[in-house]
């Protein structure tokens, strides 16, 4: 074999014919050929994450006076990175006691707020309103931790508030939704069911189309009552009832089957001057309005509304589309 020309030159002789043969090959395919396969890599070891509590018991049973190298083999994991929890015990409680219990124990991670104090802070008053069985949503806690942060940060506040936010403090927090039993109110269901023909009947029979069919319902209005959902934390299976406030006004909404036109509301509320309407043109407003002794509807206001307000409207509304 010589080197010839920046090539490899091998000569092969062969002897039972009497020819020489000159085989040149480039330096790469040299390579490939005549070089011997390296060894196959030794495929890296997956990296094992462990939960905060598994952290804790490995730091715990050190402690007790448990070899780590026996400790390193039951978890799988080095024996270094048992040094490095035991020199982060401190900050592996610490983060426990800040998160929620639970929540934190499962974490593999510790990532903590942006702003600990506020944090906290919103964690202490969520906890305080819990305590009291008060409902708390997702946008009571943004407006309170608004507040909470111009009080902790004054002019130097930056804190708006965000979707994101909330979704990690209540993941932190280990903060969950859960409903609250409230009261079923039951309907006819087979008076409902037995109509359904009668009505179609009428429709075909009057040959109405769809912009002359209407319906119209009333429904309760609780303008002081709480939501009927909670956010609570990781420790609360369920949560109890509490008193609601019982204020309220009737609503009676309507519109046609094409919802091309939609009534005005009516209100129906307990006081014929209620203090609100001081000096307001009524007429102006976008309800209309009227009150009973328990703020229900009643077969007179029914009838009042009907020709007072739902027969022109309908009417003039029935010209416009020329029918």
């Amino acid at each position: 074999m010589s080197l010839k020309d920046g090539s490899f030159s091998i000569e092969s002789h062969f002897y039972s014919n009497i020819h020489s043969v000159n085989i040149v090959l480039i330096p790469y395919a040299y390579t490939i050929f005549n070089m011997s396969t390296p060894a196959a890599r030794t495929p890296s070891r997956k990296r094992k994450l462990l939960s905060v509590e598994e952290k804790l018991r490995i730091i715990d049973r050190i402690s007790n006076g448990e070899k780590a190298s026996n400790l390193s083999r039951e978890y799988g994991i080095p024996r270094n990175s048992i040094s490095t929890f035991k020199a982060k015990e401190r900050e592996l409680r610490e983060f426990v006691h800040n998160c929620s219990q639970s929540e934190g124990m499962k974490r593999k991670k510790m990532r903590p707020a942006n702003d600990e104090e506020l944090d906290r802070a919103v964690y202490v008053w969520f906890e305080q309103q819990r305590a009291a069985n008060i409902p708390i949503s997702g946008p009571m806690i943004m407006e309170k931790a608004i507040s909470l942060a111009t009080e902790l940060n004054g002019d130097e506040n930056t804190f708006t508030g965000s979707a994101g936010w909330l979704y990690r403090w209540k993941t932190r927090h280990g903060i969950r939704a859960l409903k609250i039993s409230g009261e079923d109110k039951s309907c006819d269901d087979v008076a409902a069911a037995e109509f359904i023909p009668v009505l179609r009947d009428i429709i075909e029979s009057g040959g109405y189309c769809p912009d002359q069919i209407y319906n119209a319902d009333e429904t309760g209005l609780y303008f002081k009552c709480l939501p009927d959902r909670t956010l609570v934390s990781k420790t609360e299976d369920r949560t109890t009832g509490y008193k609601q406030y019982k204020d309220r006004v009737t609503i009676l909404v309507g519109t046609n089957a094409t919802g091309g036109h939609k009534l005005r509301p009516l209100c129906i509320g307990k006081f014929q001057n209620p203090r609100c309407m001081k000096n307001v043109n009524r007429d102006s407003l976008p309800v209309a309005y009227n009150f009973s002794r328990n703020a229900w509807m009643t077969s007179d206001i029914f009838k009042k509304w009907f020709h007072d307000d739902f027969v022109p409207s309908v009417r003039s509304f029935l010209h416009w589309r020329g029918l």
